[in-house]
C-alpha cells in the first residue's frame, strides 16, 4: 500500500475549499493547514490508484502543485517482484 505525504500549494483564497474537497477523497487525510500549504497523507492499495489520486488533486481548481515530501511503496515492490524475477528469467 503506497503511503504519500504531500504538501499541496493552493491560492491562498481557496485553500480551506480545497482542504474540503481533498478530504472527501477517499485515501486522503488533511493533516494540517498552514497559510496557503496543505499538508496531506495518502494510503492507497496500488501505485495506480497512488498515481490517480495524486491526478485527481492536481486538478481541484486552485491547486498550484502537489508535492511529495514522503512516499513509501516497498510492501508493493515486495509483491511484484516475485513476478518480475520470473520474467527476467524466462528471457
Amino acid at each position: 500500500m503506497p503511503i504519500t505525504s504531500l504538501l499541496i500549494r493552493t491560492k491562498a483564497e481557496r485553500t480551506a475549499a480545497i482542504a474540503d474537497e481533498a478530504a472527501l477523497l477517499q485515501g486522503v487525510e488533511i493533516a494540517e493547514i498552514r497559510n496557503d500549504i496543505i499538508v496531506a497523507v495518502t494510503d492507497t492499495a496500488t501505485r495506480d490508484e497512488d498515481k490517480g489520486l495524486w491526478d485527481t488533486l492536481e486538478q481541484i481548481t486552485g491547486v498550484l502543485t502537489v508535492d511529495a515530501i514522503y512516499h513509501n511503496f516497498e510492501d508493493v515492490l515486495d509483491t511484484e517482484a516475485p513476478e518480475m524475477i520470473s520474467q527476467e528469467t524466462e528471457q
